[in-house]
């Protein structure tokens, strides 16, 4: 069996105010076209379909057309809910799905999903385990057995439910924070963790029965213990946390038991997302943006972009950290004149703190959007946000997690 492995596609995301729709459209369609061109006899999405749980229409439509492609090149496509998506919509319509290949597991039931392929081998049967807490595991397995305190015990009491055997061939799909002992895999800024001190984390060795664990839920494409249990990667960036990444798909093959292959199939944006660093005069200059990556900018100063970068690319989406000590004016307006997708500007000056030298080496503890908007105005203004910015941000915050966004 063939398969392409990707997730956390995060449909409808908006990065620093920018629609990621038509970078998110080029990576479907690369996806597909590498399902058609391969003869892969699936493609997996393990999670995150959705950026919110109501995502926008145009998001809907987005995927609709590329499930409606699927179907019509007799492609299945077995994806699953992750924590950003709603259980309920990511199961609509499921019965006529399934009868066109489809099967998008959103809510979890009592007995997992199990789709079934055959091949020159036999039977490969892939297990489609949706994203839910403890307390969702536990209404589902509320049978006096299941007394699930964590992620971890949640998952355990799903894995026991699946008719898994010794001789045959089994996957599972599923969405979860995944270490191995005391190894945690890397994470990105663009991920929410879905619990605090580490309440989250699942134990990998529950997953040593399967033959392939395709995992969603963190960014970075990253192998977890060494049993074949892998993260995918979002196929698109969304953060500078993921600027040196190369977002990419898994193309898995699975023979006989125990003969398995994979190979990492990258995929290349309309626009990529760069960091670059130095004087606001310095960086405007046209032998500067079009010189081709790892430049050397006078006074030691350094643009870096993405690995295997060819410039120019002005167009990137650019977070641009600035090392000027003295005031400027306007500086996002200038840069955009060079730069028109400038996401994010960031005065050097005003970080602090060891590892902060730059944007992407900054801390990435977890905080509250209140502190992220306070650290953002900050870091653009230099100034303090007063009292009355503070509460409009808590009134906006408050009225989205109301909308549901």
């Amino acid at each position: 069996m063939k398969f392409i492995h990707t997730g956390d596609l995060h449909i409808g995301k908006i990065v620093n105010g920018f629609s990621m729709l038509e970078e998110q459209k080029r990576a479907l369609d690369a996806i597909f076209t590498l399902a058609e061109e391969t003869c892969a006899d699936a493609v997996l999405i393990a999670g995150d379909i959705y950026d919110r749980a109501i995502p926008p229409k145009e998001g809907v439509s987005l995927f609709d057309g590329f499930l409606g492609r699927c179907t019509e090149a007799g492609i299945p496509v077995l994806g699953i809910a992750g924590n950003h998506d709603s259980p309920e919509r990511i199961s609509f319509a499921e019965v006529p799905l399934k009868r066109q290949g489809i099967y998008l597991e959103g809510v979890l039931k009592g007995s997992p999903t199990a789709v079934c392929f055959s091949d020159e081998w036999g039977t490969v049967t892939v297990h489609l385990l949706p994203f839910a807490g403890p307390a969702g595991m536990k209404a589902v397995f509320g049978d006096g057995e299941s007394d699930a305190e964590g992620f971890s015990e949640g998952v355990q009491n799903a894995v026991k439910r699946m008719q898994v055997s010794d001789g045959e061939r089994h996957i599972l799909v599923t969405h979860h924070f995944v270490g191995d002992g005391e190894w945690q895999p890397e994470v990105c800024d663009s991920e929410s963790r879905t619990a605090v001190g580490g309440a989250d984390l699942v134990d990998a060795s529950l997953f040593d029965a399967f033959d392939y664990t395709a995992l969603g839920h963190l960014h970075r494409a990253q192998k977890v213990g060494e049993r074949p249990i892998y993260y995918s990667g979002s196929p698109v960036k969304y953060s500078f946390s993921e600027a040196n990444q190369r977002k990419s798909v898994y193309l898995v093959e699975l023979r006989e038991k125990g003969n398995l292959t994979m190979e990492r199939r990258f995929l290349t944006p309309i626009h990529d997302m760069r960091i670059i660093r130095g004087p606001m005069m310095e960086l405007m200059k046209p032998e500067v943006y079009t010189l081709p990556h790892e430049v050397r900018l006078p006074a030691g100063h350094e643009l870096r972009d993405a690995p295997g970068y060819t410039l120019p690319h002005r167009e990137d989406y650019i977070c641009a950290v600035l090392t000027d000590e003295e005031e400027l004016l306007d500086p996002a307006e200038s840069l955009r004149a060079v730069y028109p997708n400038l996401m994010q500007l960031v005065l050097e000056k005003n970080l602090t703190g060891e590892g902060e030298g730059t944007f992407s080496g900054r801390t990435r503890e977890r905080k509250s959007p209140e502190e992220l908007f306070a650290e953002f105005f900050r870091e653009v203004t230099g100034r303090e946000a007063d009292e009355a910015r503070l509460c409009a941000m808590r009134e906006a915050i408050e009225w989205a997690e109301k909308e549901g966004l």
